[in-house]
């Protein structure tokens, strides 16, 4: 609703972390981030009948780094850095509806869909390539799997990032 949406760009002006994600059934049958992505950045622009409300950009981050703070991964995932994870999602944007292409971010944002995903990469590892999962390596069965699995790999970067925590904490203390 529009007082959500309102809601959420005061948080966003009060520096409150704001995130974007999808599980299926409960977010219109899909799993669709694209489309989360857009349906946000116009709908914050229609309430606060603003077009510069809520950029491309923005929109992008609420979806990546954002999205992993919310979990409290940020420090592993959610942005390609030095010492994160390598996740990485490539997108084929050479397609009639993302052309021509001016601004990569916005073309994500507002005209990508999650058809033109080409690869996956979790951990460095390629794991989606044209449009095949790659089975083996992620032992998946079906989309139920995959996303098991992806909740498997979250906590258990979670975990990881906690134990160096501590370790790093404990080393502090000596």
């Amino acid at each position: 609703s529009s007082d959500v949406c309102s809601s959420d760009l005061k948080l966003l002006d009060a520096g409150v972390n704001v995130a974007l994600g999808t599980d299926g059934c409960a977010s219109n049958n899909d799993l669709d981030m694209f489309s989360e992505m857009r349906c946000a950045a116009l709908l914050a622009k229609i309430v606060a009948a603003d077009a510069s409300a809520l950029p491309a950009a923005q929109a992008l981050e609420l979806a990546t780094i954002n999205a992993a703070r919310a979990l409290g991964l940020d420090t592993v995932i959610g942005s390609l850095e030095t010492g994160k994870y390598a996740d990485i999602t490539a997108v084929n944007l050479d397609r009639l509806n993302t052309m021509p292409l001016y601004n990569p971010v916005s073309q994500l944002v507002y005209a990508a869909q999650a058809s033109q995903v080409s690869h996956v990469w979790c951990g460095g590892k390629l794991i989606f390539e044209n449009g095949e999962l790659d089975r083996k390596s992620t032992r998946l069965n079906s989309s139920h799997a995959l996303i098991s699995y992806a909740v498997f790999c979250l906590k258990k970067k979670k975990k990881k990032t906690n134990t160096n925590i501590k370790k790093k904490k404990k080393k502090g203390a000596e």
